[in-house]
């Protein structure tokens, strides 16, 4: 039986490394062929634009204060980058000289995001490979600074976050860069329950069956699941480790960062709620 969500009952260290050994085999082997189904940018990126423009200073080089700027030297920090494509969507958005920073522990991924970002002369792209939920502090792209980038977004990368202490920690480290009144976007994979993922999912005791590297279920949280990603899937090198954090959970999760929260909202997907987003603010006074 799978562990109800507590701050408290933290996943051992062995069970979050199994999880994790999952998802870098995945993406070890199909870094390419999984960044190839990811082009297009996510309806609900422009949503978040909408309200960054709505609540926070606008971006882009002829908004710039040098004074403000001098301090603040990324207006958009994205975590998790994989592939670049947020970066492609800034860069065609209209906007003009955004300086980004995008972040990925996958070296084949950044390697494109990379190239393709130098083929958007809007966007003032920087890269780096980087463990995000890297215990120490030169595991973070900004060497541990704190209020030095204008805006934050963290999309399609919680779910491969294993134990509900560490994915509030990525926030809150994540609110920690944003400048006083920053504005941090992240969005929540709502497929738990939906059939065409059930379909997908396999139980842990099968996998348990066929691998070596077994995986204690008594230390899994609820939400942890085993997906096959593609249509032709069926070993354990096409399997990756995905949680579902639920409305309760994504509200837990975000009230506990101690950001203030701005709005929340649905959309992507057929229905247009394959993901739940919060756009969260850094207090003016820290």
């Amino acid at each position: 039986m799978l562990r109800s969500r507590t701050k408290s009952s933290a996943v051992n260290r062995k069970t979050i490394d199994a999880l994790e050994a999952i998802n870098r085999r995945f993406y070890r082997l199909h870094s390419r062929e999984f960044s190839a189904t990811r082009s297009r940018p996510w309806p609900g990126w422009q949503l978040v634009l909408d309200s960054f423009r709505r609540h926070g200073r606008a971006l882009g080089s002829e908004h710039r204060d040098p004074i403000v700027d001098s301090l603040t030297p990324f207006e958009v920090l994205d975590a998790g980058c994989g592939n670049g494509r947020f970066a492609r969507f800034l860069g065609s958005d209209g906007e003009n000289g955004v300086r980004y920073l995008g972040a990925d522990a996958s070296l084949a991924l950044v390697a494109e995001a990379r190239q393709a970002g130098a083929q958007r002369p809007r966007l003032e792209a920087s890269w780096v490979v980087a463990d995000l939920c890297g215990s120490e502090t030169r595991s973070w792209p900004l060497g541990g600074r704190t209020g030095v980038a204008r805006t934050a977004v963290v999309f399609g990368v919680l779910h491969h976050v294993a134990a509900f202490d560490r994915r509030l920690a990525l926030l809150s480290s994540l609110g920690s860069t944003l400048e006083p009144g920053g504005l941090l976007a992240v969005s929540f994979w709502q497929f738990g329950g939906r059939r065409r993922f059930l379909k997908r999912t396999i139980p842990w005791e099968e996998y348990n069956r066929r691998t070596a590297d077994s995986v204690d279920v008594g230390e899994l949280e609820a939400g942890d699941s085993l997906l096959v990603w593609g249509e032709k899937g069926d070993t354990n090198e096409r399997l990756r480790y995905c949680h579902y954090a639920d409305p309760e959970e994504s509200a837990e999760l975000a009230a506990a960062t101690g950001l203030e929260l701005v709005e929340t909202f649905e959309a992507d997907g057929r229905g247009d709620d394959l993901n739940l987003y919060y756009v969260l603010r850094r207090p003016s006074s820290i």
